[in-house]
C-alpha cells in the first residue's frame, strides 16, 4: 500500500486539496479510536468536530504537535 505524502505547509496555508490528503490520512485512525469509545454516529460527529478545530486553528498548530493535537481532540468523547 502506497503512503500518502502530506505537505503541511499546504495545509497549513488553507490548501483545500493538501488537507484533503491530511484527512484522508488521519480519518480512519482518528474513527477507530473514536469508535473504541462511542458509537459509530457519535464518533463520526466527534472526528468531524476534531478536523474542523483543526482546520480553523491549523496556522498555530506546530507541525510536530499535529498528531497531538489530533488525538487529544478525539479522546474528548466523555
Amino acid at each position: 500500500m502506497m503512503e500518502a505524502k502530506i505537505d503541511i505547509e499546504k495545509v497549513r496555508k488553507g490548501d483545500h486539496a493538501a488537507f484533503k490528503t491530511f484527512f484522508e490520512c488521519f480519518y480512519p485512525k482518528l474513527m477507530a479510536l473514536a469508535c473504541r469509545f462511542v458509537d459509530e454516529q457519535v464518533a463520526k460527529d466527534l472526528v468531524q468536530e476534531v478536523f474542523t478545530s483543526y482546520w480553523e486553528q491549523k496556522k498555530v498548530i506546530q507541525p510536530d504537535n499535529i498528531q497531538s493535537f489530533l488525538l487529544n481532540g478525539c479522546k474528548i468523547v466523555a
